[in-house]
């Protein structure tokens, strides 16, 4: 039998916003536009972070995302996104790994209407 061995990843997002702002619940978004999304938590940063959604529909546009220190203990990044106006209305979810390959998520984050 293998042993099954938990590795904790060093990175841990825990807000997400726009406009600079971080909120600890999700945020709504509109079909067809552009924004400029804040992720914060622990060790995110544009260096090490590569950040995934759960759809083809939401796509990070070709701009280098840009580190912040939000405040005392969370660092984040901003970055911006564009929403397909074919996607279907719902949440969701957004992933950062780590240069580790480990995986960091908030789960229904984007909520599209």
């Amino acid at each position: 039998y293998e042993k099954i061995v938990l590795r904790v990843s060093d990175v841990a997002l825990q807000y997400v916003g726009i406009n600079g702002q971080l909120a600890d619940y999700g945020i709504s978004l509109n079909r067809g536009r552009s924004y400029v999304v804040n992720l914060g938590g622990r060790n995110v940063d544009s260096a090490s972070s590569k950040i995934k959604f759960d759809t083809p529909y939401i796509r990070i546009l070709q701009l280098p995302a840009t580190a912040n220190e939000f405040s005392e203990g969370v660092s984040g990044i901003s970055f911006f996104i564009t929403i397909d106006p074919d996607i279907a209305a719902g949440q969701y979810s957004v992933f950062v790994s780590s240069d580790n390959g480990l995986e960091t998520s908030l789960i229904g984050a984007l909520n599209i209407e």
